[in-house]
């Protein structure tokens, strides 16, 4: 799966030291080291108006025997 999310950014919004904005990228990357290991792709651009987030996960295939049981609903 590829999920691209592009955000602005708040020119008002404050940075540590290192220029970062608060933790959640680094808790984000945490989590996906515990779970994928090495099988993930996370790339962060920050360019001048928008912060661009690449993630890339692998998909487990569905097993033959439950495709007939799958049942999307909406919400």
């Amino acid at each position: 799966m590829s999920f691209k999310l592009i955000n602005s950014i708040d020119p008002n919004a404050g940075t540590d030291n290192l220029g970062h904005i608060g933790v959640g990228l680094d808790n984000v990357t945490r989590r996906l080291q515990l779970l994928y290991k090495d099988n993930y792709r996370f790339e962060t651009v920050k360019m001048d108006e928008v912060f661009v987030v690449n993630l890339g996960l692998p998909l487990e295939k569905l097993e033959e025997q439950y495709v007939d049981k799958l049942q999307l609903t909406v919400k």
